[in-house]
């Protein structure tokens, strides 16, 4: 039965590069998951993209709201965006009604099969 387990997890890793880094996180286990996203090469920005966001709400699962303000206040695309909005609303709760009308206008201007806006504010909810 283990060995089974062993290798549908690396059948499952072969299929999916970020799947460390999303069984990290969606256990809790920010830390891996921060460690196993910054060794990760890929060449796909679509994947580079997912493990960055992935990262950085790692971050702020560890309360890092600071460190994913100052990183990601540079960066471009609605995912940073959302992520900003979401670390400043979790660094402040109290101020949280003026983000969410930023994040309602960011969401507006963004296709609806973009998943990692609604993951994000749905997070804190």
């Amino acid at each position: 039965l283990q060995h089974y387990f062993i290798q549908s997890n690396l059948r499952a890793a072969m299929a999916d590069p970020l799947f460390m880094v999303k069984t990290a996180f969606y256990i809790g286990s920010y830390r891996q998951c921060v460690k196993d996203a910054q060794k990760m090469q890929s060449g796909d920005s679509t994947v580079n993209l997912e493990k960055d966001v992935l990262m950085y709400r790692a971050y702020l699962g560890e309360g890092k709201y600071n460190l994913v303000i100052g990183e990601v206040e540079t960066r471009s695309g609605p995912e940073f965006k959302a992520l900003l909005l979401l670390a400043k609303i979790m660094q402040n709760p109290n101020n949280k009604d003026a983000i969410i009308s930023e994040v309602r206008f960011v969401s507006h201007s963004m296709l609806p099969s973009n998943s990692s806006l609604s993951m994000s504010t749905t997070s804190n909810e």
